[in-house]
Formats: structure tokens, C-alpha cells, sequence
């Protein structure tokens, strides 16, 4: 399932399909259709992104924002599918050159783009003539976004999962004090303890969560880092991880889903409208959701909502599943100058326009935004901005990442063992399997 963006009664974006072939399809489908770009022309800026509703109506703003400053180049924006058709397309395209000056992507996905091969570095002197320097972002993005001490992506933000609280629910409980700061969790018996007065103060399920895959492991893995888990893939070996760990975090999340604290069987819509409508007086799931939530409050007055970063339950240490939109340069052939510097101050605008970016629930991380009183005085976004730093990217390899079949892998077991058809020791088994199946298998690029 993928990453939603959410954006309420925003208008949304038409998106360019690709038909139901799948990936395979995808690789084979034509360039040609792609809002009448002119592959090669000169004064422009092609920009291939695959942001949809709310974050497709704000990146339009923000490329709006570039048409105006620029209005000597022509900017050609297309909007993709999102997840595995946009890669596979971006990375025909620029193994065919016939790619775009610039690309936007998750940099979980950075590895599967076989950099120096399908994407190209940036001068970061020209970054730097545009106002753009690698000092300017958090340093574990900026190696994240390195390849052979090149840079390969520039982070547009960070997203990643936050507790969203409904004050309405949980005030009564006494569990949120008046500057809506919730009780801190001396480890998992307190957390476990807090959901069972919400459950008994409205009867309800205290925790919305969803069962598809991207939301599981968006779970597994932030409690997991904080029990200092980790994941190693490396190719054409075997994946190294902590068992002990990983049975931990599922048995606690065993506990978690048994009905009345959380259900394990919600679906992604189901897990929203639980919050949305005041049945959860909790939820965990992306900062991506806030939009939606303001829009519903704003027409409804409900949900009274504020968002919080993930505590640390199952260590001493605040970690939270994350990642970043980035933005690189897919391979040409040939590159000049002149579309490179139209490349980049391009990039510059979209950087230095974070605050409409934020408005959608992303953390912006270059820093002349990040650390500007504006932001910093936005509600709820300011409240879980330590979130950046605290941010645990998914392991690295080539089939992981955003919508990768690293998620779904681990998403199917997690479903099996939460929903208790598979026992922890059972589906950390299968997933090794399924790892070392993967880590024998050549990258595709």
C-alpha cells in the first residue's frame, strides 16, 4: 500500500496512470505522453514527481512560486504514479536518455537508482552558488544521500510517524496536561496502562493503527530501533539482525492488539476514520495524515487534534521510523551548464518554499527554513520537529525502501503474526528466508 497523501477537499492533481501491467509494463510503456514535453529543449526545467492530493496541490504552489521568479524558462511538471511505476519509469527513462532534469524520490529509494549510473551527482559548488550547501541539512541525510563522498539527492524533508492525539478523548483520562504534553511512559507497562484507561474511559479501541504493509513496518522498525535493533543487507550475503529484538517487539505489539487497546485487523481509511471520528483517542501512522485532520476540523469541528512525536517505550531513546523527499538529477548523456544552473535554482525554490511543504505535515530540513521563527511557530508541525533528528531510515539496499518489496515482505508476516495465524519465531524465520532470496538476486539495474 502506499504512502498516502491525504489532502481533505483539496482538489486533486490528475495523475498520469500506468496501465495494470505492473512494473514490468511500466518499464515498457512510452515518454511520449507526458504533458507534451519536448525531450532536449532549450530554457526549460522537466521535473518528474509523484506527489498526488494535498502534496501535489502544494508542490504546485511551490512550482508556482519558481514560474514566477523564472519566467524565462519553461517548467514541465509531471506528476506519476506513485511507488513502484514511478521508479521503474524514472529509471527507463534515464537509462534511455530521456530523462527529466530533475526527479523527486524517496532516499530510501536512492540504492535501487544505482547511482553513477542512473542518477547523477551534483556540483556542489553550483549547489552552493544557489544558496544550496551540504551543511545546510541533518548530517544522517547527507550521508544517506551520498554515494562515494558525492552527493546523489538533496532532502526536501523528513516525514515520518508521529502520535496524533485527540485531546477531546484523552483530556478526561488525565493522561494530557494543559499544554497538551502527554504523561511520559516509564517503558511498555505504562504505555500498555495509558491505553487501557482510554479503552475503558470511551469503550473504544484506544490505539488506530492499519494492517497494510508500509504502516506495519513503519511500526516494527520505530520500536525495534528503540530497543537499538538493526538490520544489515548486505549483497550476496546473508541479513543480519537481532531475533531477540524482533521477538520483542512482536510480542509487545501482541499485547497492544488484542481488541480493546488497538485492533491489528484496520485497514489504512478504517485506521483514519477511527481517529477522525473520535472512536481512537490515539493514532500512529505518518505525518502525512495532518492535512486531512485540519480540513475535517475546520468544516466539522472535530478532530480537536494535536500531534506529538513517538515516545520512547521500548528504550531510553526517542528513535521513529522516517524518511525524506529528495530531489536528484536522473542521468542525461550530456549535461551543459546553462540547464544544470536552471536545474538547481529550480531545486533552490522548491527548498527555500519549505513552509508550504510543512503545511502538509513534512518536517522541512534545509535549514534557513527549519530554523526560522516561522516554522518554529507553527502548530501543531513544531511540536514533532525533533522528529528529523530522532529519524531511523529503512535499512539500505536495493529492493528496499518506500513501496518496495522489502515493505511488503515484512508487512505479510507482521499482518500473520499480529493477527496471531503465525508466531513470532515462525514469521521471523519466513522473512529470513525471503531476505536471503533477495540478497542472492542481482539488482535489476
Amino acid at each position: 500500500m502506499p504512502h498516502h497523501h491525504v489532502g481533505g477537499s483539496l482538489t486533486r492533481r490528475n495523475v498520469l496512470r500506468i496501465g495494470a501491467a505492473g512494473a514490468a509494463g511500466a518499464a515498457a510503456a512510452t515518454l511520449g505522453g507526458c504533458g507534451g514535453t519536448v525531450f532536449g529543449a532549450a530554457d526549460q526545467v522537466r521535473y518528474w514527481n509523484l506527489f498526488s492530493g494535498g502534496d501535489g496541490e502544494r508542490m504546485q504552489r511551490m512550482e508556482a512560486a519558481y514560474r514566477t521568479a523564472h519566467p524565462e524558462t519553461n517548467l514541465e511538471a509531471v506528476t506519476l504514479t506513485w511507488g513502484a511505476p514511478y521508479y521503474t519509469k524514472l529509471a527507463m527513462a534515464a537509462a534511455g536518455g530521456r530523462a527529466p532534469e530533475v526527479g523527486a524520490l524517496h532516499l530510501t529509494r536512492l540504492a535501487s537508482m544505482a547511482p553513477g549510473r542512473l542518477l547523477d551527482p551534483f556540483d556542489e559548488d553550483l549547489l552552493a552558488d544557489v544558496g544550496v550547501r551540504r551543511q545546510d541539512f541533518p548530517e544522517h541525510l547527507v550521508e544517506r544521500a551520498s554515494v562515494g563522498g558525492e552527493l546523489y539527492a538533496v532532502p526536501l524533508d523528513v516525514h515520518g510517524l508521529v502520535l496524533y492525539v485527540n485531546r477531546e478523548v484523552v483530556r478526561p483520562t488525565g493522561l494530557l496536561d494543559s499544554a497538551d504534553r502527554l504523561a511520559e511512559f516509564r517503558g511498555p507497562a505504562d504505555f500498555l496502562n495509558a491505553l487501557d484507561e482510554i479503552h475503558t474511559a470511551t469503550g473504544e479501541i484506544a490505539l488506530a493503527t492499519a494492517n497494510d504493509p508500509s504502516s506495519l513496518w513503519r511500526l516494527f522498525w520505530t520500536f525495534y530501533r528503540q530497543l537499538g535493533g538493526d538490520i544489515q543487507l548486505p549483497v550476496g550475503e546473508r541479513v543480519q539482525y537481532d531475533r531477540d529484538a524482533m521477538v520483542e517487539v512482536m510480542e509487545f505489539f501482541l499485547e497492544v492488539f488484542d481488541g480493546n487497546r488497538a485492533s491489528a485487523t484496520l485497514d489504512y481509511d478504517a485506521g483514519v476514520a477511527a481517529f477522525q471520528n473520535g472512536i481512537a483517542g490515539l493514532q500512529l501512522n505518518g505525518s502525512w495524515e495532518l492535512p486531512s485532520y485540519a480540513d475535517a476540523l475546520e468544516t466539522t469541528g472535530s478532530p480537536d487534534f494535536t500531534m506529538l512525536p513517538v515516545p520512547a517505550v521500548l528504550g531510553p531513546e526517542p528513535a521513529v521510523w522516517v524518511d525524506s523527499h529528495a530531489l536528484v538529477l536522473p542521468h542525461q548523456d550530456s549535461r551543459d551548464d546553462a540547464g544544470d544552473r536552471r536545474a538547481y535554482e529550480f531545486i533552490a525554490t522548491l527548498l527555500e518554499n519549505g513552509l508550504v511543504w510543512a503545511s502538509g505535515g513534512h518536517i522541512p530540513v534545509y535549514e534557513p527554513v527549519s530554523a526560522s521563527d516561522e516554522y518554529r511557530s507553527l502548530e501543531p508541525q513544531s511540536n514533532y520537529r525533533s522528529t528529523a533528528a530522532d529519524g531511523e531510515l529503512d535499512p539500505e539496499a536495493w529492493f528496499a525502501g518506500a513501496g518496495s518489496d522489502f515493505h511488503n515482505q515484512m508487512g505479510q508476516v507482521l499482518n500473520a503474526v499480529f493477527t496471531r495465524s503465525m508466531s513470532p519465531d515462525d514469521g521471523i524465520s519466513q522473512w529470513e528466508r525471503a531476505m536471503n532470496q533477495l540478497l542472492s538476486t542481482p539488482s535489476p539495474v
